[in-house]
């Protein structure tokens, strides 16, 4: 590049060499740029690597009881009707404890997550890996979750249901049920709304996803951070 700028010097007035001059210091620039880019295959190496890291720092995040404390809990519609319903009649605090359970069943199954999402997410597979990898800060986490939540919450929700019944949670329900009116049992069910371990499973699959979001934001910022060489070399390219 610096001996074409120089071969078009020679077909440019000696006013005209400053404008030539940066005009050549900028396609310099770019073509060095380019360069620094990793390859493609680079790309995908260094992501699987970040990704696999991404998903062990995630686990062991949430595993924590101060972070999984951070989760809220969202209820289907039906919940939120009987709750209304619950406080209306001054019963409110079932609904407190109701969510409390709800909200330790997540928190005892999210330490059990790591081999759906280690499973799921092994040997990923990128249509694009620098595409991937330019986007930011999150882009990572977004193509994972894109390409393996159904999978991952399939695995998850029996994990969730076996949390439930430890918890005791149809009991509870019966018991909020029970004191909510004498036609609660016909507005609201016997059970819990068949939806409510999807909605739990989700939610649980969500919050992995969101803590992984966070690590691989922290690791676009300071790619020093991976102890990998190659995951340092990919994000530091592309946080120039």
């Amino acid at each position: 590049m610096i001996r074409l700028c120089a071969n078009l010097l020679s077909f440019f007035p000696m006013k005209s060499y400053l404008s030539l001059l940066a005009f050549c210091f900028c396609i310099t620039r770019a073509v060095a740029a380019d360069a620094a880019l990793p390859t493609a295959d680079e790309a995908s190496k260094g992501l699987q690597t970040a990704l696999t890291s991404l998903v062990s720092q995630a686990v062991k995040s949430v595993s924590d009881a101060k972070t999984a404390d951070t989760l809220t809990i969202t209820l289907p519609d039906k919940l939120n009707k009987l709750e209304a319903a619950l406080r209306t009649a001054g019963q409110g605090q079932l609904m407190d404890d109701f969510k409390a359970k709800l909200k330790t069943v997540v928190a005892q199954t999210l330490p059990l997550t790591k081999d759906a999402f280690t499973g799921s997410t092994s040997g990923m597979k990128f249509d694009d890996a620098l595409a991937v990898l330019k986007t930011g800060p999150d882009g990572l986490t977004n193509y994972t979750k894109e390409h393996t939540r159904s999978p991952i919450i399939g695995k998850v929700q029996p994990l969730i249901a076996a949390k439930s019944q430890e918890a005791g949670i149809v009991a509870a329900y019966q018991a909020m049920v029970a004191k909510a009116g004498p036609m609660a049992s016909t507005m609201f069910g016997k059970t819990p709304p068949a939806n409510l371990e999807e909605s739990l499973t989700e939610q649980t699959v969500d919050f992995v996803y969101s803590q992984m979001g966070k690590g691989e934001g922290a690791l676009r910022t300071n790619p020093k951070l991976s102890k990998d060489a190659l995951v340092k070399k990919i994000f530091s390219a592309v946080k120039k």
